[in-house]
């Protein structure tokens, strides 16, 4: 996520007290400046702490099915706005979110497959 998106949400965050660590002088996002809003550039370290942050945040936004992203009112919930301190695009989670048709399709090759071994 570019910085200067990060930027434009600066404001509601400091509002609506998000991720103070985050934004802090020793947080991720100076270290996200530093380089260049570049996520490659960022150490193994910051790679990995922001890493586990969005895997936990989606984790838990999946499990109490909440929206990340309100497109009625054009706004981040708490959790999307600290995802965005951490330089993830919560408008990317449904499209990234596996469907259960998917699943099924994936189970049901799983049974076609057994099924030619068994048959041989």
């Amino acid at each position: 996520m570019p910085i200067a998106a990060i930027d434009r949400l600066r404001p509601e965050m400091v509002k609506r007290h998000v991720s103070e660590v985050a934004r802090g002088p020793r947080g991720f996002l100076r270290q996200y400046r530093k380089a260049g809003g570049r996520f490659s550039k960022l150490s193994p370290y910051w790679r990995r702490r922001r890493n586990n942050f969005v895997k936990r945040h989606l984790a838990q936004a999946r499990n109490n099915r909440e929206k990340l992203w309100d497109p009625k009112k054009k706004r981040y919930s708490r959790r999307g706005l600290a995802l965005v301190a951490w330089a993830y695009d919560p408008k990317r989670f449904r499209r990234n979110e596996v469907k259960k048709t998917d699943l099924w399709g994936y189970a049901g090759l799983l049974l076609v497959g057994a099924w030619l071994i068994w048959r041989v």
